[in-house]
């Protein structure tokens, strides 16, 4: 159970926690598949979102998500 009055009631509030990385530009000729489109807008991007945790914001218990 989590702690607190709010968390007594309503529970634990889990929010995602990212790391932000600068990804590395590949050229175009090296994607290996045109028709897998999030592989395509990597290429585009300046940064990549990796998913570490869920943290409570109440209590700090974590959990880890099996992506």
């Amino acid at each position: 159970m989590c702690k607190g009055i709010m968390g007594k009631i309503f529970g634990h509030k889990f929010e995602s926690r990212y790391n932000i990385e600068k990804s590395a530009s590949k050229p175009i000729g090296s994607m290996t598949n045109i028709w897998d489109i999030e592989k395509v807008l990597d290429q585009f991007r300046d940064t990549k979102k990796i998913y570490i945790y869920d943290i409570c914001s109440r209590c700090g218990k974590i959990i880890k998500k099996d992506l």
